[in-house]
């Protein structure tokens, strides 16, 4: 790989608004401080949403998954999610999903397992109509 495209300087690899650097993965996994953190699964799919560029999110609060949408509201409050929305049931959540992504966002919902058999009806569409949303 050549230098140019491998970050050099520390700045580099920083956030710079909303434009990020690309780094190489020997660079990130061998050369670059890393620094140990202990979080949850719900911080840690926080930090994977922030990084994802999300338009909207849409949820609708059921145990366990309501720390994780409850993290994704924190980054609508700061800015990273364009859209937040919650919706009145399961399966109204996944129809509004499959709107959003057949419209082009970049749509993220997260659920459990009851949750999931729920929309199941609005989720057979989506590898029909090649739609893409996170779950």
């Amino acid at each position: 790989m050549s230098d140019a495209a491998v970050a050099t300087k520390p700045q580099d690899w920083v956030p710079k608004g909303d434009l990020q650097t690309p780094i190489s993965a020997e660079k990130l996994l061998l050369e670059l401080p890393r620094e140990t953190q202990f979080i949850t699964g719900s911080e840690a799919a926080r930090e994977a949403i922030r990084r994802s560029n999300v338009d909207i999110a849409i949820s609708y609060p059921i145990t366990p998954q309501s720390e994780t949408m409850q993290q994704a509201g924190y980054l609508y409050d700061e800015g990273y999610i364009k859209e937040y929305y919650r919706g009145e049931e399961e399966i109204g959540v996944m129809s509004a999903v499959s709107g959003a992504s057949r419209a082009g966002a970049r749509t993220l919902t997260a659920t459990s397992g009851p949750g999931l058999m729920r929309g199941m009806e609005a989720i057979s569409s989506w590898p029909g109509a090649r739609i893409t949303p996170l779950l």
